[in-house]
């Protein structure tokens, strides 16, 4: 059986077809941007990102560990700000953030709905290669770094899945009283987002 994934072509045997559409690195996912419903194959979605005209993201950019003995990625800072209207309003959408590290590709997604800010990592990856990353998140005031901020929120786990639905995604969640503590330390409602990633390292199971 050939997979039904019109750029992939490849042909499994009828009892592996479904396990193969599972993972398959051409199969339809929906932009993360929680103004863009266009769906697309994972091996286009960079490239629908990227697009000027689309206008879902910032562009990509590469972030590699801080050394060879430490498999962690280097501290990335993002920073938006938050109009007065954003303050209002229940809805707010921001552009996303996209990475590569290693030989994976995420986003960061940074939004507000129904009065909670949502900060989210999305790994353009299945559930399964999800749970080998960890990242961790830190939503602070501009002008400080995570540490020295004196108000801080911060997420730790693995990231999610493009393929999981947008209500079941999952991350930091931040109430309206908690991130005015951020905005008005600023004039501008300024605010950033650090973190880093990481692979977790798996070890050969030497037990029979």
């Amino acid at each position: 059986h050939r997979c039904k994934f019109v750029d992939c072509g490849e042909i499994f045997p009828h009892d592996r077809i479904e396990e193969h559409a599972e993972v398959c690195g051409h199969r339809t996912v929906i932009c993360p941007h929680s103004r863009c419903n266009v769906k697309v194959g994972l091996s286009k979605l960079l490239g629908h990102l990227n697009d000027v005209l689309v206008d879902c993201s910032f562009g990509s950019d590469r972030i590699e560990n801080v050394s060879l003995v430490d498999k962690v990625s280097a501290v990335q800072t993002l920073n938006f700000s938050a109009s007065e209207m954003s303050r209002k309003g229940k809805f707010v959408s921001y552009k996303l953030h996209t990475f590569a590290y290693e030989d994976i590709s995420f986003c960061i997604k940074v939004g507000k709905r129904d009065w909670l800010y949502h900060f989210y990592c999305v790994m353009f990856a299945a559930e399964e290669v999800c749970s080998e990353y960890k990242i961790e998140m830190t939503v602070h005031e501009r002008n400080a770094t995570s540490d020295d901020s004196v108000v801080t929120f911060k997420f730790c786990g693995k990231p999610c899945s493009i393929d999981i639905d947008e209500k079941e995604i999952y991350g930091l969640k931040i109430d309206k009283t908690g991130m005015e503590q951020i905005l008005n330390k600023s004039r501008n409602g300024a605010f950033s987002v650090s973190f880093s990633i990481r692979k977790i390292p798996t070890f050969p199971n030497f037990l029979h």
